[in-house]
């Protein structure tokens, strides 16, 4: 297998998928993730773009039809999950460093700090708007929320109307 690679390593893997272990097929799923991970960071660092599975799979020696499934399917593996399970598992000594940092006056640090145990979080309490303080002036007459309130449903429509330019369709009344 060592020497294998692409459509010919995925073959012998296929052949002996029956037999091999559970503990196999995890090994080589996280070899493959390694090589795939850090083709995409190598390519991305000299490229600046990301890479295409073509690219993914001539630097590693996995098949394209690998890679594509990989990609596609890496969220719903089982070791997958383990390994974020690590990271998570790892966040204490992260945050204890941010502490050092933001302790040494660090600010940018401090914020960090603070943002990741939720001290900082808490949000001013929103902002309620009560009244509404719009109104509309043609000439010397003004109209408000409060003038509006105190128009019949009739005079509403007739507003209404000729604002979206349907006036001539309705008789005017008296306001």
């Amino acid at each position: 297998m060592q020497q294998s690679t692409g459509v010919e390593r995925d073959r012998f893997l296929e052949k002996i998928d029956p037999i091999m272990h559970g503990n196999t097929k995890n090994d080589i799923w996280e070899r493959n993730h390694m090589q795939i991970s850090n083709a995409i960071a190598n390519h991305m660092r000299k490229h600046g773009v990301m890479p295409s599975k073509n690219d993914i799979a001539q630097e590693t020696g996995i098949s394209r039809q690998t890679v594509a499934k990989h990609i596609k399917e890496y969220k719903e593996h089982p070791e997958f999950a383990a390994q974020m399970e690590q990271f998570k598992f790892m966040g204490h000594k992260i945050l204890a460093n941010v502490f050092k940092h933001a302790s040494d006056g660090d600010m940018r640090a401090a914020k960090l700090y603070f943002d990741m145990v939720g001290a900082a979080n808490k949000q001013p309490a929103a902002t309620v708007i009560t009244a509404q303080n719009n109104y509309i002036q043609i000439n010397n007459t003004i109209l408000s929320q409060e003038n509006l309130k105190s128009l019949t449903a009739a005079q509403l429509q007739q507003i209404e109307n000729i604002i979206t330019n349907k006036a001539g369709k309705v008789p005017l009344l008296a306001v």
